[in-house]
């Protein structure tokens, strides 16, 4: 007995036609941008003069390269978010998922070392910022695997952080896209202002 999938359920706007998956992402993406501009409009010029800041910039820069590590470790979770060939009706990226799973990993560990490190005497002024402006571009380039865990219930490594039972619902769903955006903020006040 085959049981109706609802909204509530992951993976459910996949059950939905071509088009109506298609519109749901691209509102997305549009959602997302522009709550990115309007937060870098709206906080991030008040907030850049808080020195707080450069001890985040730390703690990203350290969780950044420790995600890029798991790229390897967890090879096969990652590659389960990259979205299949023909997704949405409109998705065709050349390449495997293992391989776009790899050199994100590899960006993500470069990119997180050199905002981790990047205010260093030693180091050229411009590391920090080409670093964070790196994962800014980087965090754009992986959101088509963010939206495909949202619209076909994939898990990635969740399962492997959170045990067998994890599940993202449409809640959670929302929660991580609202981090992207202060992530998508964070990283573009770091890189048009890294040495404060």
């Amino acid at each position: 007995m085959r049981m109706e999938v609802g909204p509530n359920d992951p993976g459910y706007i996949s059950t939905l036609s071509e088009p109506i998956q298609a519109a749901v992402t691209l509102l997305i993406y549009a959602g997302i941008a522009l709550a990115t501009v309007a937060l870098n409009t709206l906080v991030a010029p008040k907030m850049r003069s808080i020195r707080v800041l450069r001890v985040f910039s730390r703690a990203l820069g350290l969780l950044f390269a420790a995600a890029g590590v798991q790229h390897f470790t967890l090879l096969q979770d990652f590659a389960s978010m990259v979205p299949e060939k023909g997704a949405w009706g409109y998705w065709y990226l050349p390449g495997s998922a293992e391989f776009h799973t790899k050199w994100t990993g590899v960006e993500e560990v470069l990119g997180g070392l050199g905002v981790l490190l990047g205010d260093l005497p030693f180091l050229p002024l411009w590391v920090g910022p080409y670093a964070a402006a790196g994962l800014f571009l980087l965090v754009v380039v992986v959101t088509p695997s963010n939206m495909y865990m949202v619209t076909h219930g994939a898990l990635g490594p969740v399962k492997a952080w959170l045990g067998e039972n994890a599940a993202l619902t449409p809640d959670k769903h929302v929660i991580r896209m609202v981090l992207q955006v202060a992530l998508l903020s964070a990283l573009y006040s770091m890189a048009v202002d890294f040495h404060i």
